[in-house]
C-alpha cells in the first residue's frame, strides 16, 4: 500500500504531466484526467476514517478543479468538466472522511 506522501508526489506529476499541455494548447489528455481521478481516489481510500488531513493535497485537488473548470471554457468536449466535477466529488468525500462507492444511491445513511 501507498503512503500518503507516495500518492500525493505522484498527484503532483500527472497534474503537471496533464495540465501543462492543457494550458499551452497541446490538447486535452483524457487519460491523464483520469489518472488524475484514481489518485485522488487512492487518496481518500488512504485518508478515510483519518482527521488530520494533509492541506498540501487537499490544495493540490481544489486547484487542479478551479484550472480544470477555467480550461473547459477553452476546449470543446465534456471532458474537462467531467474530470473537474469527479475530483470536486473526492475532494469533498475526503472531508467527509469517506471514500468514492462507499454511499450507495437510495439507502440512508446512518450516522
Amino acid at each position: 500500500m501507498k503512503t500518503i506522501a507516495i500518492i500525493e508526489d505522484e498527484l503532483k506529476r500527472q497534474i503537471t504531466d496533464t495540465l501543462v499541455p492543457l494550458q499551452t494548447f497541446q490538447g486535452v489528455d483524457v487519460d491523464g484526467l483520469g489518472a488524475l481521478v484514481r489518485l485522488a481516489t487512492e487518496a481518500a481510500e488512504e485518508l478515510s476514517g483519518r482527521d488530520d488531513l494533509p492541506r498540501s493535497l487537499l490544495n493540490e485537488i481544489y486547484v487542479t478543479v478551479q484550472i480544470l473548470r477555467a480550461e473547459a471554457k477553452y476546449h470543446h468536449g465534456p471532458e474537462l468538466e467531467r474530470a473537474a466535477n469527479d475530483l470536486e466529488n473526492v475532494f469533498a468525500l475526503i472531508l467527509g472522511g469517506e471514500v468514492p462507492g462507499e454511499r450507495k444511491p437510495g439507502v440512508a445513511r446512518t450516522v
